[in-house]
């Protein structure tokens, strides 16, 4: 519910700043990802293996975030069969602007909570995680 209610918050954001769409969760977690590794050459296998996602499914989520110009896939220079994945411009701004926001909600929602508390509440999610992975 806290997931849903978040997700919703940056939704309506990101409408009143008169996107046309905003980035999915996951196309947003590709988004930080592509950006952790900009110096890494990062393909789409890379992609599902980081995800945990078939092939199919990521193709589709790298299709609609391309028709969204959240990406480009360009040849590789080594195996015609493959492509680079790399973000566009309009991404980078995306992010910049969405991470300001994310920001301002986490500081609402993390307000009258001390330190500890959350802490301790990471750490139940990381075990929680970790379960699932079993």
């Amino acid at each position: 519910m806290l997931q849903n209610a978040i997700i919703r918050e940056m939704l309506i954001d990101a409408k009143n700043h008169g996107y046309k769409f905003a980035p999915s969760l996951i196309q947003m977690e590709i988004i930080l990802f592509l950006l952790a590794n900009k110096n890494k050459t990062i393909y789409q296998r890379d992609l599902e293996k980081e995800f945990k996602l078939r092939r199919s499914t990521i193709s589709g989520i790298l299709k609609t975030m391309e028709k969204n110009n959240l990406i480009e896939r360009v040849d590789s220079t080594t195996d015609a069969r493959i492509k680079k994945v790399n973000l566009t411009s309009y991404a980078h701004k995306i992010h910049k602007e969405r991470e300001k926001k994310f920001l301002s909600l986490e500081a609402k929602i993390t307000n009258d909570i001390s330190l500890e508390e959350l802490q301790n509440f990471f750490l139940v999610i990381d075990k929680m995680k970790k379960n699932l992975e079993e």
